[in-house]
């Protein structure tokens, strides 16, 4: 997991071209948009989250999966954009996963990320058969984690889903209950205030975003 020093230099390099024209006095040229309310978009966990390694408070990061746009196709906030956020609870007994979503940096600007987790999507691989088989093999072990339970719309907590339902599931405690959402799971989350973006004028950081899309 990140340290807060980490952090920021993730976000500096995404920024960088807004922190250069901020320090010449120029403002970022383009038009302004809204992002509503309710809008939804996927993102990528960077870092596997395990209670053997982390807690609640430490901060994690994700990407944005796909570019959102709105009815006239026009791009509001790129793929791979950086969103970050903190955990606000981690339980191993019962299993518990609690995510903030709190910064994004899109188009060289970093915002405020008020948003609520609607669904978890794990990342398939080898690893998590292994860890399943710890604990007695398949998704009926009711290891994965994934149903989101609640916890409030901001904070909302990944909770152990029952029987083969578990087979959706984002995350898995280990025979040692250690709690586990690797990276590379996919999160839908759903903003709860809108967010105003600086969309930068063709030839700009505009094409430049766009190209690492």
């Amino acid at each position: 997991m990140r340290t807060r020093l980490e952090r920021s230099s993730l976000l500096l390099t995404a920024l960088a071209a807004g922190v250069v024209s901020a320090a010449c006095g120029d403002a970022i040229a383009g038009e302004r948009e809204e992002v509503p309310q309710a809008t939804e978009m996927t993102v990528t966990l960077s870092h596997t989250i395990t209670s053997e390694r982390h807690g609640t408070g430490d901060e994690f990061d994700a990407v944005v999966r796909h570019d959102v746009i709105d009815g006239t196709g026009q791009i509001l906030i790129p793929a791979n954009s950086p969103v970050q956020g903190h955990i606000t609870e981690l339980s191993e007994d019962p299993p518990r996963l609690g995510l903030s979503f709190d910064r994004l940096a899109a188009w060289a600007e970093e915002h405020d990320l008020n948003a609520e987790l609607v669904s978890v999507t794990p990342r398939e691989h080898s690893e998590m058969v292994d860890e399943g088989a710890k604990i007695g093999g398949g998704a009926a072990a009711g290891a994965l984690l994934g149903a989101v339970i609640g916890g409030g719309a901001k904070e909302a907590v990944i909770g152990a889903a029952a029987g083969a339902a578990a087979g959706t599931g984002g995350a898995l405690a280990t025979k040692d209950r250690h709690v586990y959402l690797p990276a590379g799971s996919v999160l839908r989350i759903r903003l709860i205030d809108p967010i105003e973006v600086i969309i930068p004028e063709a030839g700009s950081d505009r094409d430049a975003e766009s190209d690492e899309s």
